[in-house]
């Protein structure tokens, strides 16, 4: 393999980086805002129903939203390492 750098090549540490910031901003900022039922009624989902819980699906709903920040940290974890090849095989 050459050690010249091809210009069609992808930059996988810039795009593992921008995936961070937009995961890592997006899912605090769906985590602060969902938060409020007066600002964000979650829809009647039948079957996803928790009775035993007071804030059930909103509960799921900023789960789901902490996933996000969780694969944004993974991916910031993944630009830092020095393996291009296995960048690329992680971006997949």
């Amino acid at each position: 393999m050459h050690a010249v750098e091809r210009p069609e090549a992808i930059d996988t540490r810039l795009v593992f980086r921008v995936y961070t910031w937009i995961a890592v901003v997006g899912g605090f900022w769906v985590f602060s805002w969902g938060g409020s039922r007066e600002r964000f009624p979650l829809p009647r989902v039948e079957e996803v129903d928790l009775p035993a819980v007071s804030w059930g699906r909103l509960s799921l709903f900023t789960l789901a939203a902490m996933v996000v920040v969780g694969a944004g940290c993974c991916a910031s974890a993944l630009a830092g390492t020095d393996n291009p090849v296995a960048r690329r095989r992680a971006l997949y």
